[in-house]
């Protein structure tokens, strides 16, 4: 019975010696010292991109993407004129790379590997189509940063769908050999 009452006293003396010196530490030092400032996003290359936009009708459009570095890795797509991410260039980014970081969490996926199996080298020519009728868009291209992380040299190209026509038209109905 003695040797447990030594131990539980000497748990408690080891705690309070730690509790002791832990007070001891924060109480000597409190200089405040200065964490550095993040250094601003300096993209790696700048990538110019040349997007043309034809055969728009009332719910699609072909993009032609042209970057004048054939080897850098971009991401394009087509956001309504009216969506909040186009509020800054920034903002359309991070949108952008936050879908793919929610694409890579719904699959369980390295993002990384969402990111580059996304993202396009050289020119694109591509049709994109579910749009509104009589709509202004935007397609866009930005070169990502090394990491996937960030993008950089973002540009965009304006086009609206068409307004959907009605068209005439008239047929019949012919029954025969009813019965």
């Amino acid at each position: 019975m003695m040797n447990g009452k030594k131990h539980i006293i000497s748990a408690a003396k080891v705690t309070l010696a730690l509790a002791v010196c832990a007070a001891i530490s924060l109480s000597c030092d409190k200089k405040e010292t200065e964490s550095p400032l993040p250094e601003p996003f300096q993209p790696e290359k700048t990538v110019e991109f040349e997007i043309k936009t034809s055969d728009v009708t009332t719910w699609s459009a072909k993009l032609e993407i042209t970057p004048s570095e054939d080897s850098a890795p971009y991401y394009y797509g087509v956001i309504s004129k009216d969506d909040e991410a186009l509020k800054t260039d920034d903002a359309l980014i991070s949108s952008a790379i936050e879908h793919l970081q929610e694409v890579a969490a719904l699959y369980e996926s390295d993002y990384t590997a969402i990111a580059k199996s996304k993202a396009s080298v050289g020119s694109v020519s591509a049709v994109k189509d579910g749009f509104s009728s009589e709509t202004d868009y935007y397609a866009y291209a930005f070169a990502f940063s090394e990491d996937y992380l960030r993008g950089n040299s973002l540009v965009k190209t304006a086009f609206r769908t068409g307004k959907v026509e009605s068209v005439d038209c008239s047929f019949s109905i012919d029954i025969t050999g009813v019965g």
